[in-house]
């Protein structure tokens, strides 16, 4: 590989939608609830919806939408809820 082909921050997409991916399967194993929002809806993910959420070769974070399956461009929009001990 030459090394102009070696830009930074080439892997990055990647590497974050392999962390927020890994972060909501960890959080519904555990049967806690993940929120994703947008502009317009706000949805409520549990356990028995991780099926619907998968990753995508490049890194993008999938939604199942029916038998569509949506891409999700603002990774941002995820809130996890915390464990109360």
């Amino acid at each position: 590989m030459p090394n102009s082909a070696m830009l930074p921050g080439r892997f990055l997409r990647l590497y974050r939608g392999r962390k927020l991916y890994r972060q909501i399967q960890t959080t519904l194993a555990a049967s806690l609830r993940v929120q994703h929002t947008t502009y317009t809806r706000s949805t409520v993910y549990t356990a028995k919806h991780a099926g619907m959420i998968r990753l995508a070769p490049n890194g993008d974070i999938l939604v199942q939408r029916g038998k569509r399956w949506d891409c999700v461009i603002n990774h941002a929009g995820f809130r996890f809820e915390r464990e109360v001990a």
